[in-house]
């Protein structure tokens, strides 16, 4: 849910960027800035994801192998 609302975030970023070149009331320098930030938040994201899945997958397969049927 986090990951889906950095990218949502960003979305809005880059299409107010792209009315940046011609409405003055936009800083394309803030919105670039927003952009990087979105950007670094989404790789965090997927890294916390990564290794979390990593942990309960690890997790799961030990329980596995050592189960009630495992000696079998």
């Amino acid at each position: 849910m986090m990951l889906l609302g950095v990218e949502g975030k960003a979305a809005c970023w880059r299409a107010l960027r792209a009315l940046a070149a011609t409405d003055t009331r936009l800083d394309a320098s803030d919105l670039d800035r927003l952009l990087a930030r979105a950007d670094a938040q989404t790789r965090t994201l997927e890294d916390l994801r990564r290794r979390r899945a990593a942990e309960v997958l690890t997790a799961e397969l030990a329980a596995v192998r050592t189960g009630p049927s495992a000696g079998r």
